[in-house]
């Protein structure tokens, strides 16, 4: 029971990042934010490589990557190295 919900939280953090992926490249200052980071500190609770590690790995395109980590045959540790090793870009420039 326990790895179905550590499977289930893997894909929810996922889902989350992807989804963060997208807020990053709005607007934020109607909602008072006048920059990304700002807006992740006040609403999201992990740290910062955490967070770009997550974004890099749901916006880098690795479906059968992101699926794994979702099935549990992929720990989301070794998940997030593959956009590194594969040498994709970040997406993580300027804000």
């Amino acid at each position: 029971m326990q790895q179905l919900l550590l499977h289930g939280r893997a894909a929810l953090d996922l889902r989350a990042a992807r989804l963060l992926g997208w807020i990053k490249g709005q607007d934020l200052s109607a909602r008072g934010h006048s920059r990304f980071t700002n807006f992740c500190r006040a609403h999201v609770d992990w740290g910062d490589t955490w967070l770009q590690r997550m974004i890099r790995l749901a916006t880098s395109g690795l479906d059968k990557v992101q699926a794994a980590v979702c099935a549990g045959t992929l720990s989301i540790t070794v998940a997030l190295d593959a956009p590194v090793h594969l040498g994709l870009p970040s997406g993580l420039g300027p804000e």
